[in-house]
């Protein structure tokens, strides 16, 4: 009588990126869609798509929401997949590095504004971390006059976008307030 011993060990899947991860650079997916962007045929055309275009905000068919940390590992490749099946010939690539003049022309608006408190410090201290990291990327590829859309952000690059769009909304209070004319 012979006994076998059958030991089956299961090895985790190597992956390079993984969006529940959340990591702080996207330097490695970017090379990774770079890639498969080549892979699929696809040319890469480097620019960036504003809020003025109409376009679409892909969310994949079991997503709830098009909100990245609920994303797939992989939901960038499906992404690029429909580009191709949609039979354009290139996609737009764009990617967010936190640059320190950036940075620092940020907090000049902001000392500008209001007094600089202990908060606001510990947020440019987290931030200036990050400088030369890229925090935000995104494709998109046009289909009947609309941009379709991928987009994935690190945690540190949405708070710094934030604290962007509150200084710039704050700009804007100001410059569309009446002016007092004290001459008339």
């Amino acid at each position: 009588m012979y006994f076998v011993f059958l030991h089956f060990t299961t090895f985790p899947t190597k992956t390079r990126y993984d969006v529940r991860m959340k990591p702080n650079d996207l330097s490695i997916l970017k090379d990774d869609m770079t890639a498969y962007i080549a892979a699929l045929g696809l040319e890469r055309f480097s620019g960036f798509v504003g809020e003025d275009i109409p376009s679409v905000l892909w969310c994949a068919p079991h997503e709830v929401t098009p909100v990245a940390s609920h994303r797939p590992e992989d939901g960038w490749k499906e992404f690029l997949e429909r580009a191709k099946s949609s039979n354009i010939s290139f996609v737009v690539f764009s990617e967010q590095l936190l640059l320190e003049e950036e940075l620092d022309s940020l907090e000049e608006d902001l000392t500008a504004i209001r007094e600089f408190d202990a908060e606001d410090d510990s947020q440019f201290r987290t931030l200036r971390k990050h400088l030369g990291q890229i925090g935000s990327l995104q494709l998109g590829f046009p289909c009947q006059g609309i941009m379709f859309l991928y987009e994935t952000t690190t945690d540190w690059y949405e708070d710094f976008r934030l604290l962007r769009d509150s200084i710039d909304d704050f700009g804007d209070m100001i410059l569309d307030s009446p002016i007092d004319d004290e001459s008339e």
